[in-house]
């Protein structure tokens, strides 16, 4: 069946399953390496995309991913052109349907990093499409960001293959 276009473009936009089935797309395509502030849920039962309440920051190429509590974090993404970024994560609560930032963290993270929630709750950034990065890892909680390994390594693709354990490799799109 046909899908409702929705009011985003949601090209370059995040995506996350949340915890009722519904996907959260974060930001979108406005122009080449500019954004939206927009923040849809898609619900496959019906075909349909709902409107949320805008983040703070315009996003293109963010990354979204789902907490443990089901909260979902979106971290990165350009704003308004190739070296403008949306530097600080924000979280959306599916339950009070509200966003906070996270204004503790800021950090500048190229455009889709990779991301994986560690056992820990903390958040483990290991590459970016773009290029290569050191690899971070963010306290949601302290809002505050420590490298793990301060070399810049590539990866063009990451995956958690076992419970804590991420594999990298490849090269980014650079």
């Amino acid at each position: 069946s046909l899908v409702d276009p929705g009011p985003t473009n949601v090209f370059c936009a995040g995506h996350a399953v949340m915890p009722d089935g519904k996907v959260l797309v974060a930001g979108g395509h406005f122009d080449a390496y500019s954004g939206e502030r927009d923040a849809n849920q898609f619900d496959s039962a019906t075909n349909m995309f709902q409107t949320l309440p805008p983040m703070s920051y315009i996003r293109w190429y963010p990354t979204v991913t789902a907490l443990p509590d089901g909260r979902m974090l979106v971290v990165s993404g350009n704003t308004t052109c190739r070296t403008c970024w949306a530097d600080r994560p924000e979280i959306y609560d599916p339950i009070a349907n509200t966003w906070t930032t996270l204004t503790g963290a800021q950090r500048v993270v190229p455009f889709y990093p990779h991301t994986f929630v560690l056992p820990s709750g903390k958040l483990l950034v290991t590459g970016s499409q773009l290029q290569p990065v050191e690899t971070l890892l963010l306290d949601v909680a302290a809002q505050s960001w420590t490298v793990l390994d301060p070399l810049p390594r590539d990866g063009g693709t990451s995956v958690m293959y076992q419970l804590g354990k991420v594999l990298k490799s490849g090269m980014a799109y650079n």
